[in-house]
């Protein structure tokens, strides 16, 4: 029997889900796996800023395809997640979101006027 090597492994996309349901994908040997949702990204987009990670729309982290995806700041998902994103109904997670965007833009706001004014 022929021995596998790395081209079988790109062949056959060998793809597992981590304990916080992310889809994970083989992509060399002997162990080196990348996020498949962040792949997608970097491959439409580009390298990820500092600060920002890649967030699934209607929250569905099996769901990849890069019109579910988005790139949002740190600060954002903080909130979001603060303001119960998670639990509401997917029709309503974009809202959500833009709110937690609002929030965000107006702390940043709230900051820098802050330190004009010491």
């Amino acid at each position: 029997p022929r021995s596998r090597g790395l081209g079988d492994v790109y062949k056959r996309q060998v793809s597992r889900t981590t304990r916080d349901e992310y889809l994970k994908r083989k992509v060399a040997q002997p162990n080196t796996w990348v996020f498949v949702h962040i792949d997608t990204w970097e491959k439409h987009h580009g390298p990820i800023p500092d600060g920002y990670v890649v967030s699934f729309i209607d929250g569905d982290r099996e769901n990849c395809d890069i019109s579910n995806l988005e790139l949002i700041s740190r600060s954002v998902l903080a909130i979001r997640n603060k303001l119960g994103w998670s639990h509401v109904p997917a029709e309503l997670k974009p809202t959500v979101t833009n709110l937690a965007k609002m929030k965000a833009a107006a702390g940043q706001a709230k900051r820098r006027a802050k330190e004009r004014a010491a």
